[in-house]
């Protein structure tokens, strides 16, 4: 919806995080969209720190996206708004994936009770793939909240973005 005041939202475990293709494909296509979209284009990833000391250059959001961030602050989740340091300079806003034991745990039943997903303990990439899902969730219900009545558009990638 280029031209309306729509905000575009791309979702991938590899914003700000070189794994696989996705990254390429974000990094590759981000200055066109950002051309297009301006910034009402907004990467969501994941914060790493290692990565997100490399990746990212934090800026503090001055429009509506800083009360997504203080919401998301105030309810004790590290959040990172800045530049995504490739062509175009994308505004990216990173989420840290790490919750508590029992929040994982508790998280682990929802996902056997509601879609017979089995829970799958003592692996760390799953308890942080979890652990964004509900830091993306939080995010885009604040964002909601928050734009003004803007229409919001989601783009989820890979199996860890969604």
């Amino acid at each position: 919806m280029p031209g309306s005041d729509a905000t575009l939202l791309e979702v991938s475990w590899e914003v700000c995080h070189q794994v696989g293709g996705i990254y390429q494909v974000l990094r590759s296509k981000a200055e066109a969209m950002r051309a297009r979209w301006d910034d009402r284009y907004v990467l969501i990833g994941p914060y790493l720190r290692g990565s997100a000391e490399i990746e990212l250059e934090p800026e503090p959001a001055t429009d509506w996206w800083a009360s997504v961030v203080a919401e998301l602050e105030r309810d004790g989740r590290k959040v990172v708004h800045g530049r995504w340091l490739v062509g175009g300079h994308p505004r990216a806003v990173l989420v840290d994936p790490l919750l508590p034991p029992d929040r994982i745990e508790l998280l682990r039943h929802r996902l056997q009770r509601d879609h017979g997903i089995p829970p799958a303990r003592g692996n760390a990439l799953v308890d942080g793939v979890i652990g964004f899902g509900e830091a993306v969730h939080a995010l885009l219900v604040a964002a909601a909240r928050h734009a003004g009545g803007q229409p919001l558009l989601a783009h989820f990638h890979e199996w860890l973005g969604g």
